[in-house]
């Protein structure tokens, strides 16, 4: 028999950072506020549910209750954002509960609205040129490419930092060969205190030391912040430098060679 290559399909992310407009950016505060409204609601909901019946609700117990909510005058301001992405808050919930129940994680905690946003679109999204397309934003929000984006797009998740930056994170299917392709050549890896990594040839990568260098900074802000009121604008603008100093280090982390904030 000749010799075949075998493909299969395997699912990469893809980080990109996006830049919408001022109208867009407040349809995205809503889309981040009726997701975290349907997690938070609904997390309330299901442990007085269990308090009073000794049982929780499941995931389409949930559902057919939040398309029943939507119904109602009071909650009507839901059928303004994409109805699928209140559906995948509602299954991020369910998930949250059975890693919980399994042994994987904490007890699900409300989230807060000074904190990371996000919400999930799991279909419909495209990107033509150098704009994103989902669902409530047919427009397109603008997008940049700083790398090739290879594969057949399956669903979208757009996040806002505590810094106010927009990223939409892509998740493509592609197809990929199962086996590498053989160079020959073989090298063997140490990790170290003082160096990163150490190859078996001699090669020395250093250790970005991220928080060697930011240490002082990030310890003299953090108490900073500690002395102020919360809810003031003061503690606000100090949660902001605090915010700030954990990106740069996580920019860093991710590559040693970005030094920007």
């Amino acid at each position: 028999m000749g010799n075949f290559l075998y493909f299969y399909l395997m699912k990469r992310a893809y980080k990109y950072r996006i830049y919408p407009s001022a109208e867009q950016e407040l349809k995205l505060a809503k889309h981040f506020g009726c997701a975290r409204f349907i997690y938070n609601h609904f997390l309330e909901l299901r442990k007085n549910r269990y308090k009073e019946k000794g049982r929780s609700m499941s995931w389409f117990d949930c559902n057919r209750e939040a398309k029943t909510l939507k119904q109602q005058d009071d909650y009507s301001w839901l059928k303004e954002v994409n109805s699928q992405s209140l559906n995948s808050s509602l299954k991020n919930l369910h998930r949250a509960f059975v890693n919980f129940f399994e042994g994987r994680a904490r007890f699900p905690r409300f989230k807060s609205r000074r904190s990371q946003q996000s919400f999930h679109c799991p279909q419909h999204c495209e990107v033509k040129g150098n704009r994103l397309l989902v669902p409530k934003f047919r427009e397109g929000i603008r997008i940049r490419l700083h790398r090739p984006l290879e594969g057949v797009i399956k669903n979208v998740t757009i996040k806002k930092t505590v810094l106010g930056v927009y990223y939409a994170c892509i998740q493509v299917e592609v197809e990929k060969i199962p086996q590498p392709a053989k160079t020959g050549k073989s090298v063997g890896l140490d990790l170290g205190l003082h160096h990163l990594i150490t190859t078996s040839d001699g090669e020395q990568i250093a250790h970005p030391r991220t928080l060697w260098r930011f240490g002082k900074q990030l310890s003299k802000a953090c108490r900073d912040l500690s002395r102020k009121q919360r809810g003031s604008r003061r503690y606000e603008n100090q949660r902001r430098k605090v915010a700030r100093l954990h990106q740069r280090i996580r920019n860093i982390r991710h590559d040693p060679s970005d030094q920007a904030v």
